[in-house]
């Protein structure tokens, strides 16, 4: 983490929102989450999608959105990976972070990529929160607990 770097984007950087952009829900066929009481393994998905996306608004204002995905799924260990029936459950949602510009002139890229590595979840993760709390409860699934400051392993990002 580059602290000088983090502090040049947020410098120039106001937060506009967060908004989801996609998601997607799964459940697998025969899968009745109100009945079904098997041990299942929580797998957490984050990562960037895409380096940033230059919007430009009317009278010269310029805007910036990061998209960021998020997903979890619950496994069933017993069966094999390879197997239809190892996810069982599935929910996955992109958001895009927008931010306002304040001085266009400023944009620096290193700035923001180091921004969007390391300050953007933070800024979507509230939001994946509610999301992925409220379709547990319409999927019928017990709320899955989303840990606070959950880093995706390097490996991650790079897909």
């Amino acid at each position: 983490m580059n602290r000088e770097l983090l502090k040049k984007a947020a410098e120039v950087l106001n937060p506009v929102g967060v908004y989801l952009r996609s998601s997607k829900v799964y459940t697998h066929t025969g899968f009745h989450p109100p009945y079904n009481n098997g041990e299942f393994q929580i797998q957490y998905k984050s990562k960037v999608i895409s380096e940033y996306e230059l919007l430009r608004a009317e009278e010269g204002q310029s805007f910036i959105a990061f998209q960021y995905e998020a997903g979890v799924r619950l496994v069933d260990e017993t069966v094999d990976e390879k197997d239809s029936a190892y996810v069982r459950a599935e929910i996955l949602a992109v958001f895009a972070s927008e931010y306002q510009l304040k001085e266009p002139e400023a944009f620096d890229e290193a700035a923001m990529s180091e921004f969007l590595n390391c300050n953007v979840r933070f800024h979507v993760w509230p939001f994946w929160r509610e999301y992925l709390q409220s379709t547990c409860t319409r999927m019928g699934l017990p709320v899955i607990p989303l840990p606070h400051h959950f880093r995706p392993q390097e490996s991650e990002n790079k897909e």
